[in-house]
């Protein structure tokens, strides 16, 4: 067997064993280090309590992005941006267009609530 598949192999049991699932996690969110009483450090996803907003504009115009009330960034017109950090539980998403409209704004608001060490993808306008 080659290493590389004996890794993935060894990574497969021991997640097994831990309770995580499989690509629901960013890889690059994870804390290293090692627990008292021969346990496996936990996700720093799950250690803080958050999750990630996947967030599509598919306007031409930039719309601006709060969570939870607070301003977070301006996105561009036709742009993906992934994994926005948001801590878990009940939230509200809301985007509001910047520029490009007549008369209002478009905006868009969302309640969901967000789970630990998972994404959500969202779409606007």
């Amino acid at each position: 067997m080659h290493l590389a598949t004996k890794l993935v192999t060894a990574s497969l049991f021991v997640s097994m064993l831990v309770g995580c699932t499989i690509n629901t996690v960013d890889p690059t969110k994870t804390t290293s280090g090692s627990t008292t009483g021969g346990g496996t450090a936990k996700q720093d996803c799950e250690l803080k309590g958050y999750g990630w907003i996947d967030a599509s504009n598919t306007s031409k115009n930039p719309y601006d992005l709060w969570l939870n009330g607070v301003y977070v960034m301006r996105l561009s017109g036709n742009t993906l941006t992934k994994n926005i950090q948001i801590s878990q539980g009940p939230s509200k998403i809301y985007v509001k267009q910047v520029t490009g409209y007549l008369l209002y704004p478009t905006e868009v608001t969302w309640s969901p609530t967000i789970n630990s060490c998972k994404s959500m993808a969202i779409s606007f306008p």
